[in-house]
């Protein structure tokens, strides 16, 4: 368990979106229309990040490491999934006191490791909205998507699939990233204790972002996505970034990352007997 923390610039311009959509009633008419979203700003705080889940596995100096943890953006933005995966090296430290003749005498652990991240900032709640259309009734053809009068949840092992009839369709930003994460951290040393703490500082590096518009049913308190994201490059999507036209994503996460997580974790007694041998031949 733990807490982290990004620190980027803050994002100074607003985000636009429009694009056409048709929209057939109950009585077979149709009209054209155009959905035009209020400009609004984006991404205005650093990224927090909670409630991580990581396996780390490895020997004395070697470790790999996968993981997840749910992410906030402070400002109009916020609800995020990261999944992390990287490799690791660990040098070992003594204290000012030490005993040689101890098992595993180093005290502290200094880890270095590089991590792959890719991370989504959206997921279709309110704090994403640019605004909704009128589905109730109404079969809605946008982006390549139809958006009909009723939605179907998918069966799961307690709740067989249910039919709902649609009220609003949900338009909402999203965007992703892959990222390179260097990091290094001090730690207390794995071998010396099942509760681990370990202090980490990084800086994240976007190779690859995607901006783009997620669609979302709604009936009352039940919700369906339509589809998959729809990218903002896409033709029919007129976006724009600060009053300029853009087909990218709008905003880059680089930034210094840090974190502080404590955890519990074992090694084999053959480990540990190799591990011992390892430090006092040092």
């Amino acid at each position: 368990m733990g807490a982290a923390a990004q620190f980027f610039g803050h994002s100074s311009g607003l985000l636009g979106v429009s694009f056409p959509y048709v929209v057939t009633d109950s009585s077979g008419i149709s009209t054209n229309n155009v959905f035009s979203a209020q400009k609004r700003k984006i991404y205005n705080g650093s990224k927090l990040y909670w409630f991580p889940i990581m396996v780390e596995i490895g020997r004395l100096h070697h470790f790999f490491d996968v993981g997840v943890s749910w992410s906030t953006v402070e400002g109009e933005f916020t609800n995020g999934v990261d999944f992390t995966a990287g490799y690791g090296f660990i040098w070992y430290v003594y204290s000012r006191r030490r005993s040689r003749g101890s098992a595993h005498p180093q005290r502290f652990a200094i880890k270095a490791a590089l991590q792959v991240t890719y991370a989504t900032d959206a997921s279709g709640s309110s704090s994403e909205e640019l605004g909704s259309i009128d589905n109730a009734n109404n079969s809605i053809y946008l982006l390549g998507h139809t958006a009909g009068p009723t939605f179907t949840t998918q069966a799961t092992r307690s709740t067989p699939a249910k039919t709902y009839e649609a009220t609003t369709l949900i338009v909402s930003y999203s965007q992703r990233e892959f990222s390179l994460l260097p990091r290094i951290s001090i730690a207390n040393n794995p071998y010396r204790s099942y509760l681990r703490w370990e202090l980490m500082i990084g800086y994240n590096f976007p190779w690859y972002d995607r901006g783009g518009i997620f669609l979302q049913q709604q009936s009352n308190d039940e919700y369906q996505g339509l589809g998959g994201t729809v990218n903002i490059n896409n033709p029919a999507i007129t976006a724009s970034y600060d009053n300029k036209p853009i087909t990218k994503a709008p905003y880059r996460f680089s930034g210094l990352y840090t974190s502080l997580s404590l955890s519990f974790g074992g090694h084999k007694d053959k480990g540990r007997v190799s591990a011992t041998k390892a430090a006092v031949s040092r």
